[in-house]
Formats: structure tokens, sequence, C-alpha cells
């Protein structure tokens, strides 16, 4: 076999395979990328009916794929694993299946970085019920003082007409007599 000879599957090989640069743990990891696309998306993010292999292969290393049906924390680990700079991708196979584990129970996955905003709605996402119970309990507190302290003021204020009204009947008793 001649050394110019390259054996690969052209739809699932990445872009340094196809430049024949060195392989790396990146190379798995954008092959992983390509299998979640097609299941997530039931398409391959590369090849498009009547495409050669060749055409296939210049996608890769040139196009991006289009995002379809992928949204959010999916969307951003499958093009995570498609990037095409080795170095940009997941390091290795278990930080690809960590996020995807990550994903699955509702943490913060590492591809979207260490955003505080998204953070707090993860944990909103995954704390739905305790935080909505908690909301509860604060809005029921809150409209029990607001009830209490308005039956105080009628209280005060029935309070006051009362005693004006005592004061008053006690001068008209003075002046009867």
């Amino acid at each position: 076999m001649p050394l110019s000879a390259v054996i690969l599957t052209p739809e699932y090989s990445s872009p340094e395979q196809i430049r024949r640069e060195p392989i790396t743990t990146g190379t798995d990891v954008f092959a992983l990328g390509i299998l979640l696309y097609e299941l997530l998306s039931g398409e391959h993010p590369f090849r498009r009916k009547g495409r050669l292999p060749h055409e296939v292969m210049r996608a890769i290393c040139e196009d991006d794929p289009p995002p379809r049906q992928l949204r959010g924390d999916l969307e951003t680990i499958t093009l995570t694993a498609l990037r095409k700079q080795p170095s940009w991708r997941y390091p290795s196979v278990e930080q690809l299946a960590e996020d995807i584990r990550r994903y699955r129970h509702g943490w913060p996955i590492s591809a979207k970085g260490d955003r505080r905003w998204y953070r707090i709605q993860k944990f909103i996402a995954r704390q739905r019920i305790p935080l909505a119970m908690a909301a509860l309990f604060v809005l029921s507190l809150t409209a029990g003082i607001v009830a209490t302290t308005y039956q105080a003021r009628r209280a005060d204020q029935a309070r006051a007409i009362a005693e004006n009204e005592r004061v008053e009947s006690d001068r008209q008793r003075d002046l009867a007599q």
C-alpha cells in the first residue's frame, strides 16, 4: 500500500484526519459528535443528498453543521464536539460523556462555561417544587403580615372613634347635669 493512501470513513472523519494531520483524542470526540448529531436530529451534519464522499470531506473541513432541531445545552454539547480545531473540542471522550450526564441530570454543562445566570437557571429548573413552595410560603407570610397590619390599623381607628365618642358622651352628660 502506498504511503499516501489513507483508510478512513469519509462521513465520520475529523478535519485533521482528512488533512492528514496528527490524530488525537479530539478525532474520536469529533466522530462521536457526528453520531450525537445524527441521533438528535436524524441527519448527518455534513452529508447532504447527492453529495459525493469528497464533497462530504470538504464540508467537514470547511462548513459548520446546521443547528437544525438542536437547541440549548444539547446543541452546545454537539457543536463543541464538532469544532474544527481539536483544541476547541472536548479534551477527552470522558468529558463529552460527563457533559451528557450533566445535561441528563439538569446540571450545568462545562461547554457553556461558568456564567452565573446560566447556573441560576439550571438550579431553578432542577429545584422547581421546593422553590415554588418557598415562594408560596413567603407570599403567604407577606399576605398575613399585610392583613394583620391592615386589621391593626382598622382596630386603632375604631378605638380612636370609640374614645372620641366616649369623650363626647361624657361631655354631653356633664352638660346635662
